[in-house]
């Protein structure tokens, strides 16, 4: 919605410009306001960003507690040594598994 506000033709628009003789037009805009809608939701996105960082940072936490050494690391260089732990982890598995097979009664 606008508000329509007559000002002279000649005259560049001002808002002391208010006579009857060579007006035209003109629509202005209201000032963009917040709605308590868009301010809820935004609060609510808020919310929602700020726990899902928080779920991040749990997930991390556990995540140094599980990779050797993860404690002094940052999450990037974390991920990295993760996925390296991974893959040993991995080797191993398959090591025990060919020995358990040489083994077998």
């Amino acid at each position: 919605m606008g508000l329509i506000r007559y000002i002279p033709s000649s005259s560049p628009p001002t808002d002391h410009h208010h006579t009857s003789s060579g007006l035209r037009r003109i629509i202005m805009r209201r000032r963009s306001t917040t709605s308590r809608s868009t301010v809820v939701r935004n609060q609510a996105l808020l919310m929602m960003m700020r726990r899902r960082r928080w779920e991040v940072r749990m997930k991390v936490r556990r995540l140094q507690k599980l990779v050797p050494g993860g404690r002094e690391l940052e999450p990037e260089q974390l991920f990295l040594e993760a996925a390296k732990y991974i893959l040993q982890l991995r080797v191993q598995v398959n090591v025990l598994q060919a020995l358990s097979k040489l083994y077998k009664p």
